[in-house]
């Protein structure tokens, strides 16, 4: 991961990941699965950091359909949690005459993800004995999206506050 974050540093390869950003987020997000989130957290983080650096200095329009078009394929949850900062570093780059399309596709594309999440079956528990359905898989993974989705909009939320007021 080290050696990834020097070679994402050097100017030449900054200059690569701006005119090819397109071509590069589908490459990178083929390392974003549940299998490689178990295995080896370090590689999907180094991932994401890379998908950053790209969101940065690539050309916004081409990178937000990029990396909307992976959002799309519903593959896993993971693929998902781990574009929200990328996507989040685009939509602000995002030019004023094409804002609101913009924020509007990628909000609904993320809303789809919301609406599939998994609900615990109802087993009859009551009480504090219903905080065990927070355990199972599926609730662990949905919480993690959700705990996700509130760090992605915090800075949109700020950015927009600054046109409310």
């Amino acid at each position: 991961m080290v050696r990834a974050e020097d070679e994402i540093n050097k100017e030449e390869n900054r200059e690569f990941l701006s005119c090819n950003g397109f071509d590069v987020i589908p490459l990178i997000c083929e390392y974003l699965t549940p299998q490689i989130e178990e295995t080896g957290p370090h590689l999907t983080l180094c991932c994401q950091q890379l998908l950053s650096v790209v969101a940065r200095v690539g050309n916004a329009k081409e990178n937000l359909v990029a990396l909307l078009e992976q959002i799309d394929g519903f593959r896993s949850l993971v693929l998902v949690r781990r574009l929200l900062p990328a996507l989040g570093i685009i939509l602000l780059k995002i030019k004023d005459k094409s804002k609101s399309h913009s924020w509007d596709w990628s909000l609904d594309t993320v809303a789809c993800h919301l609406k599939t999440l998994p609900t615990p079956q109802n087993t009859g528990l009551e009480g504090v004995e219903r905080l065990t359905l927070d355990l199972t898989p599926e609730a662990v993974e949905s919480l993690e999206l959700l705990d996700d989705l509130v760090t992605f909009l915090e800075p949109l939320v700020n950015f927009a506050g600054i046109y409310i007021v």
